[in-house]
C-alpha cells in the first residue's frame, strides 16, 4: 500500500514539474544561464536615439545626450600596445571637444571616432538588441579595467560576441551598457557606451 502511494506521489510530482517547464515558469537555459531580459522590460529609447545621431552624425543631438555634464572617455589597449599606440586614457570631455563628424582628437593617438565604434548598432538602427541582466554595482566609471573584467564575466558564453553583434546589459537600477565587442584570445575588445536612464555617461574604446 505504501509503495503504491509513493508511486502516485512521484507521478504527481513529475506531472507538475513538466507542466511548469512547459509554461515557462523555469526561466533558465541549459547550464543555468538566465534567459535574456525581454525588450518590454527595458527602456531602450536612449539607445535608439544614440544610434540615430551616430548614423546621421548629428553633433548637436549627440551633445544633448550628455550635456551639460561631461562625457567620460576611456581608451584602453587590452591586447597590448602594438605599434606604439600610446598610453591608456581616462579623461572627461565637454561639448566643445566633440567635432562635427563625432570624433574627438587625442594627443599622440588616432582620433576617437564614435560612429566607427558602433557600426552594428547603426546598421540595426538601434533595434532588435538582445538584452541581458547585469548585477547592480558592476559598473565603476572610475575603474574601467575592473568593470570590463566584470562585463566579460557577465558576457561569458553569449553568442553575440562571436561576431561582435551589439547587445545591451541592464541593471535593476536602470543603468545600461551598450556592448559591441568580441572576446579575442580571452580578451574583451570593442566599443562600450554606458547610460544612466536617459543620459549618456561614458564611451569606452577597448582594443
Amino acid at each position: 500500500m505504501e509503495f503504491k502511494m509513493m508511486k502516485k506521489i512521484l507521478g504527481l510530482f513529475l506531472y507538475v514539474t513538466l507542466a511548469l517547464a512547459s509554461t515557462g515558469c523555469f526561466s533558465q537555459q541549459q547550464g543555468g544561464q538566465k534567459e535574456p531580459v525581454t525588450l518590454q522590460k527595458a527602456d531602450v529609447t536612449v539607445i535608439r536615439q544614440f544610434s540615430d545621431v551616430l548614423a546621421n552624425k548629428e553633433r548637436e543631438k549627440f551633445v544633448e545626450l550628455f550635456a551639460p555634464a561631461e562625457l567620460r572617455i576611456y581608451r584602453g589597449f587590452a591586447s597590448g600596445n602594438l605599434g606604439a599606440r600610446g598610453d591608456s586614457l581616462i579623461e572627461t570631455f565637454t561639448a566643445r571637444d566633440i567635432k562635427q563628424d563625432l570624433t574627438i582628437d587625442i594627443d599622440g593617438q588616432t582620433p576617437l571616432d564614435f560612429p566607427w565604434l558602433f557600426p552594428g548598432l547603426i546598421e540595426q538602427k538601434g533595434t532588435g538588441l538582445v538584452i541581458y541582466p547585469l548585477a547592480t554595482g558592476a559598473i565603476d566609471l572610475q575603474n574601467p579595467p575592473a568593470t570590463l573584467s566584470r562585463l566579460q564575466e557577465a558576457l561569458a558564453g553569449k553568442t553575440e560576441l562571436v561576431d561582435g553583434v551589439p547587445l545591451l546589459l541592464v541593471t535593476d537600477k536602470n543603468a545600461q551598457v551598450l556592448v559591441e565587442a568580441q572576446i579575442i584570445d580571452g580578451i574583451l575588445v570593442g566599443g562600450f557606451a554606458i547610460f544612466d536612464e536617459s543620459r549618456l555617461l561614458a564611451i569606452w574604446d577597448v582594443r
